[in-house]
């Protein structure tokens, strides 16, 4: 009898060594996954700040941005979703060249983009003067500087104390 619990117990160790092996292993893999995530954050954030100075960084921002097919990716953006494929229509053919229709929808220009974050930004003073000073208003006015801000790359005028509301003094910048 002692032979078969002896095994039953070298079983049981093999199980939780196989147990804490895959608990490992996802840990690993969560691990990789924020540190892709934090490297992607990264390299978009210089991009953005890149495109800021520089002519070139700025047409491949352009050219990334304006090749995105993800509805929710182009919503980031400003961007209309896709036309989207009729069900039972034929496969593109990758070799044609594509048509007017195939063209993704045209990127609102520099200035027409600033001129809708002036637009959303005045709307969102003045909700907020109208009142009541809700924390959906708060919210939705700090969000609308931060963006103008980081587009910009200057401080939001209109913003008496950056401090109450949870802005740093640079451009952008969230306490």
């Amino acid at each position: 009898m002692a032979g078969v619990r002896n095994v039953r117990t070298k079983e049981q160790k093999i199980n939780d060594l196989k147990a804490k092996l895959a608990k490992v292993k996802s840990d690993m893999r969560d691990e990789t996954k924020k540190a892709d995530d934090r490297r992607a954050i990264i390299i978009g954030k210089s991009l953005q700040d890149r495109a800021s100075r520089d002519k070139d960084a700025e047409q491949l921002l352009d050219a990334i941005i304006d090749g995105l097919v993800r509805d929710q990716d182009r919503k980031m953006f400003d961007l209309d979703p896709l036309p989207k494929r009729e069900p039972d229509a034929a496969p593109a053919d990758p070799v044609a060249q594509p048509g007017p229709a195939a063209q993704p929808a045209a990127r609102p220009s520099p200035s027409e983009r600033a001129q809708a974050l002036s637009d959303r930004l005045d709307r969102a003073v003045k909700a907020w003067e109208a009142g009541p000073e809700t924390a959906e208003l708060k919210d939705e006015l700090v969000a609308v500087v931060v963006e103008f801000e980081t587009t910009t790359g200057k401080l939001f005028s209109g913003m008496p104390n950056r401090n109450a509301f949870g802005l740093g003094q640079g451009p952008g910048q969230r306490l």
